[in-house]
């Protein structure tokens, strides 16, 4: 889902790659060597501390992804945290 836009398509791109999507936790997945799931977790654990910004992987991933989207990597961060809420609640 376009995690920092909020559509509620977990695939769509928006037509920019650097927008947060399924494909970015399967990515950083691989990178980290963790499961999809084990990575939702702990990107929703560093938007809750407000430690993401320490990370990265992390920083890179919401810059790029608030430049594609039109918005602060602050408000990527938000609309991705309430997104992962919802969806790790599951």
């Amino acid at each position: 889902m376009c995690y920092n836009c909020g559509c509620f398509n977990p695939d769509d791109d928006m037509g920019n790659p650097d927008n947060l999507t399924n494909l970015t936790f399967k990515n950083l997945a691989g990178k980290w060597k963790k499961s999809e799931e084990e990575v939702k977790q702990e990107v929703y654990s560093a938007l809750v501390n407000k430690t993401a910004d320490k990370n990265a992987d992390l920083k890179k991933a919401f810059a790029k992804a608030a430049a594609a989207w039109g918005q602060s990597p602050e408000e990527a961060m938000n609309q991705t945290y309430y997104l992962l809420k919802d969806e790790l609640k599951k």
